[in-house]
């Protein structure tokens, strides 16, 4: 009995202490052309992927957004141009916004056809978007250390913070911003209301993209190919380093109901998927 309940212990202690893995179960093909954010829209099962198809801040009307299966193949290449350099995305309803160095443009989301362009005045280079209950929009400029907000047809500095110094992915969880900063690698939260800045954690250089995982825990991109793991308690896991092969991680997609995580590898034109084990 003293031996069973031992194996017993070792083997909870073991559970509670195992580490995350990815399993590689898709890539795309190479048709993609600097793909920097994935999309994940659990209504149509379709992947958006923003194409800078350039340099990051040119303004040259080569960006656009194409859609994927969920098995990896390409549905439409360009099913939405008229583009320079498109980053982060969110949807609302039947809307996809999708930041663009300067201005933030809005797309139905059924057609592809291009519904609104919102000029930002001051924005410098606009990068990741999220969209909270009600609709808003929120979204990071990563050179002048801002984030904006749309709120109906009204584009507003929502945080404008010294701590802030090149601030990149955003999501939008429980009425406040998560929010990694590319330079400093610190990952706050953010009370929109009060303009309240908590670090939370830090330990991602390069910080891009950010998604929640369930249980607490969310995982974080870093452009230069990593992926971590941070559970609810605060620990840092490396789940995946990509940068010998030159193999960017930029603004991840999550699929959590197949736990998928999807990576946009930037310079090699392709999104790659990993199953989270």
């Amino acid at each position: 009995m003293i031996k069973v309940i031992s194996a017993l212990l070792l083997f909870v202690g073991f559970a509670a202490t195992a580490q995350p893995v990815l399993e590689k179960i898709w890539e795309s093909d190479t048709t993609m052309r600097t793909p920097e954010s994935v999309l994940y829209h659990k209504a149509s099962k379709r992947l958006f992927v923003s194409n800078i198809d350039g340099q990051a801040a040119d303004k040259d009307g080569k960006g656009f957004i194409s859609v994927l299966n969920l098995d990896g193949t390409v549905g439409s290449l360009h099913f939405m141009d008229g583009l320079d350099a498109p980053k982060g995305m969110a949807v609302v309803k039947d809307k996809l916004y999708v930041t663009d160095i300067t201005r933030l443009v809005v797309f139905d989301i059924n057609s592809g056809r291009k519904l609104n362009v919102f000029d930002v005045a001051g924005s410098e280079f606009l990068n990741d978007a999220t969209a909270d209950d009600k609709g808003n929009i929120y979204f990071s400029d990563s050179r002048n250390g801002t984030l904006y907000k749309l709120a109906g047809e009204k584009v507003e500095v929502c945080l404008k913070d010294t701590l802030l110094k090149n601030p990149n992915g955003l999501y939008c969880m429980n009425e406040n911003l998560m929010a990694v900063d590319f330079k400093t690698g610190i990952y706050y939260r953010i009370n929109p209301q009060n303009k309240k800045l908590t670090k939370v954690a830090e330990g991602f250089p390069s910080g891009d993209g950010i998604e929640p995982i369930g249980n607490g825990a969310w995982l974080m991109s870093s452009w230069p190919g990593e992926l971590r793991h941070l559970d609810k308690n605060n620990k840092i896991t490396l789940i995946l380093d990509t940068k010998s092969e030159k193999i960017s991680c930029a603004d991840i997609g999550y699929n959590a109901d197949q736990k998928v995580v999807y990576v946009p590898t930037f310079f090699k034109n392709k999104v790659v998927a990993y199953r989270l084990l």
